[in-house]
């Protein structure tokens, strides 16, 4: 799971949360309206925690379970691209909670929005890194080799 390609787009996309950030500190400050803001940040934060949620399990589901089980041979192009599909939705999915936190510091010219949201998304990529250990077949995980191998 850990090829560059993987590693790359996962790189790109917590870089681009990032400068979520600066965009809105350097955004001037314009005219808000408290009544858009106590609209659209119930909607907003109950999509951003269902979607967290939702891709924690999609993880689990599509990527850790059949990788673990064998189910998904990560050797073949077959099995890479079903996992590249369920990375990639995992990944874009994990930055849509950012770009949230990005909309309602436009909305209300308050840079916490922004800033909690995207430590949510950063921490949403971190655990959908494409490196972690979960992700590698059980023979290509760290202290694989020094098992015994299996009696016939």
């Amino acid at each position: 799971m850990g090829t560059p390609t993987n590693t790359i787009v996962w790189a790109a996309l917590c870089v681009s949360q990032v400068i979520y950030v600066v965009v809105a500190f350097l955004t001037p400050p314009q005219p808000a309206s408290q009544d858009v803001l106590t609209t659209m940040f119930p909607p907003l934060l109950l999509i951003a925690v269902l979607l967290a949620s939702g891709t924690i399990w999609w993880r689990r589901r599509a990527l850790v379970q059949p990788i673990q089980s064998g189910e998904l041979d990560l050797e073949t192009p077959q099995g890479q691209g079903k996992a590249f599909t369920a990375l990639i939705l995992n990944l874009v999915l994990s930055e849509s909670v950012a770009i949230y936190g990005l909309v309602l510091t436009f909305l209300s010219n308050d840079i916490r929005y922004v800033i909690g949201f995207v430590a949510a998304g950063l921490v949403l990529m971190f655990i959908h890194r494409p490196f972690a250990e979960a992700l590698q077949p059980p023979e290509n995980r760290l202290g694989a080799g020094s098992r015994p191998p299996p009696i016939a």
